[in-house]
């Protein structure tokens, strides 16, 4: 996570405002959200109502302009959040790795690979929504895999809330997530014992209420038409 975080930093805090061609892109729709309390171009909220709230919350801390509390906001957004994907991608990838007698640098090294990898660099600045998105992805992935190891509603509550989180940050990794998730539950279900199924399968309709749920509210309120698409 520190590699990962030091050199987005390095890029983020390298130019005056955000680089990438998209960069300005996440500055507009923060300060949109401070300014009129909605987004200036519809478009999923999550990312961009983070920024506007540690905008708001540098602003009243440090007393400067909303301007630099901004561009601050969103470049510390982007430099310390999507490195965390190292965290679920290093507990996973240990938990596969240790049926075969493997140490921890086969996970570090995945988590190394997913947090500072040319991937997850080249998308700094320019796809902030993305690598956000990508984050929830790798703690679903995780979530998921725990709760299916062994099913309860305390480990269920999980994969439920990071399908939603998803569903309100990127439309393709909510997709994705979509698309790994279906077929995993699917093979879940016909491998379990009946006891098993039995637990599992309240929690498709629940996890299917949260996607409905993340969906409507974007469709409602933020971006019907991606939703449409």
């Amino acid at each position: 996570v520190f590699i990962g975080a030091t050199l987005r930093a390095l890029l983020l805090y390298s130019t005056t405002l955000v680089p990438g061609m998209n960069g300005a892109y996440y500055l507009v729709q923060a300060r949109s959200l401070i300014e009129r309390g909605k987004l200036g171009i519809p478009d999923l909220p999550l990312t961009f109502t983070v920024q506007a709230m540690l905008a708001k919350m540098v602003q009243w801390i440090s007393g400067a302009s909303l301007e630099s509390s901004i561009v601050f906001a969103v470049k510390c957004a982007d430099t310390i959040l999507p490195p965390l994907v190292a965290i679920p991608v290093f507990a996973l990838v240990r938990h596969w790795s240790r049926r075969t007698g493997a140490s921890n640098w086969v996970p570090a090294c995945a988590a190394l690979a997913a947090a500072a990898g040319a991937p997850a660099l080249m998308m700094v600045g320019d796809f902030q929504k993305n690598s956000l998105g990508l984050l929830w992805l790798a703690a679903l992935l995780w979530s998921l895999h725990q709760w299916l190891e062994q099913p309860s509603f305390k480990r269920a509550v999980l994969p439920v809330l990071f399908l939603g989180l998803i569903g309100i940050t990127h439309i393709g990794v909510f997709g994705w997530a979509l698309a790994l998730t279906v077929p995993v539950m699917a093979i879940a279900l016909w491998r379990s014992a009946p006891e098993t199924r039995r637990a599992i399968l309240p929690w498709l309709f629940v996890g299917g209420g949260a996607c409905a749920l993340a969906a409507g509210l974007v469709l409602w309120k933020f971006d019907p038409a991606r939703i449409t698409k």
